[in-house]
C-alpha cells in the first residue's frame, strides 16, 4: 500500500457516529437536542448504515454548517483547538536564589575566560519564571444520552453474558462522534465519479443533481463541458444518465476534491419514491472505474 493510499482526507461537514444499539429516532433526538443547545437548526442528513437490512452500529451525519460541525467534534467554531495555558503545577524553582544564580554564572564565566552578557542574565531570570503548559478545554457542546428501550437493555444483558462479563447495564446510551474520513480508492476506481445502474425512469438528471449537490464543495462556480457534441455550461456535480435499457447514471464531482467519496458515505444506498404510487425504489451507488474519469470532462 502506498503512502497516498494511507492518507486520510477530511472535510468539515460529515461526521462518523458510533451509534451502538441506538435506533434512528434516538440518534435524531440526540442531535436535535444538541442543535437546540447551540441555538441553531442547520440542515442535516443522517445515514444509518445497514447491512442485510440490519443496523451495523454506526452512522454518517452531514451538517451544512462548518461552525456547528467544529463545535460537535470538540473544537472552537472556527476549527481551532480548544486549549488554554496554565501554570505548570509540577515545576519546582531552582534551589539557589536568583541573585546567587547570577553571581555564580558571572564567576564561572570569568574563570572560563568568557564574557557575561545581558542575554545570559535574561536567560537565568527566565528560568525562575514558572512555565506554562497547554490544557485542553472541554467541548462547548456535547451530545446528550438516550434512554435504552427494554429490548435494547435485554440485548445488552444477553451480550454481556455471552462475553462472560458481569456488568450492570446503565439506563442510558451515548453516541461517540468523530470527523469522517476517506482514503484513496482502490486501483481501477476514480475518486470523483459515482455510478449507479437501474435508475428509475421517473428520476431525472435534474433530480439526481439536486440530491447530490448537498455534498459538493462549490455548487456555484460554472464551467464548460461537452455533452452530445455540444458545449454546455454546468456546475458540479454534473449528472449524465445513459443507456435507456439499464438507465446508468454518472455523477461527476470536481476532481480536485474528495467530494464524490464523501458523498458516497451518505448515498451508498438511495431510496427514490415513485410520485404516482409512492413505492420506494432503492439504488446502489459506487465509485466509477478510472477509465470513465479519463474519458469524461
Amino acid at each position: 500500500m502506498t503512502d497516498e493510499a494511507k492518507t486520510k482526507y477530511y472535510n468539515s461537514h460529515i461526521l462518523y457516529v458510533a451509534t451502538g444499539v441506538a435506533l434512528p429516532f434516538q440518534v435524531e433526538n440526540c442531535f436535535a437536542q444538541l442543535f437546540q443547545e447551540v441555538g441553531e437548526q442547520p440542515s442535516s442528513e443522517i445515514n444509518m448504515v445497514e447491512a442485510k437490512q440490519s443496523l451495523v452500529g454506526y452512522a454518517y451525519i452531514w451538517i451544512n454548517n462548518p461552525e456547528i460541525f467544529n463545535l460537535i467534534i470538540g473544537k472552537n467554531s472556527n476549527g481551532s483547538d480548544r486549549i488554554d495555558h496554565v501554570d505548570d503545577p509540577h515545576w519546582t524553582p531552582p534551589h539557589e536564589s536568583l541573585d546567587e544564580a547570577i553571581s555564580l554564572a558571572k564567576e564561572k564565566a570569568a574563570n572560563d575566560g568568557k564574557s557575561f552578557s545581558w542575554a545570559d542574565e535574561t536567560e537565568i531570570e527566565d528560568s525562575y519564571d514558572r512555565p506554562q503548559i497547554q490544557c485542553l478545554l472541554p467541548p462547548v457542546v456535547t451530545l446528550s444520552g438516550y434512554d435504552y428501550t427494554d429490548d435494547q437493555r435485554k440485548h445488552l444483558v444477553e451480550l454481556a453474558k455471552k462475553n462472560g462479563e458481569d456488568v450492570e447495564i446503565p439506563t442510558k446510551g451515548y453516541l461517540e462522534v468523530s470527523p469522517a474520513y476517506v482514503t484513496s480508492p482502490d486501483d481501477g476506481h476514480c475518486h470523483s465519479i459515482l455510478v449507479a445502474r437501474n435508475i428509475p425512469s421517473w428520476v431525472s438528471e435534474r433530480e439526481l443533481k439536486r440530491r447530490f449537490a448537498l455534498y459538493t464543495s462549490d455548487p456555484t462556480t460554472k464551467f464548460k463541458r461537452r455533452v452530445n457534441r455540444k458545449d454546455v455550461t454546468d456546475t458540479y456535480p454534473c449528472v449524465t444518465i445513459v443507456n435507456k435499457s439499464c438507465r446508468l447514471a454518472f455523477v461527476t464531482f470536481d476532481p480536485s476534491t474528495r467530494d464524490a467519496q464523501f458523498a458516497l458515505l451518505m448515498t451508498r444506498k438511495v431510496n427514490f419514491v415513485n410520485p404516482i404510487n409512492k413505492q420506494k425504489h432503492q439504488v446502489i451507488f459506487g465509485l466509477s472505474y478510472a477509465k470513465r474519469e479519463e474519458s469524461r470532462p
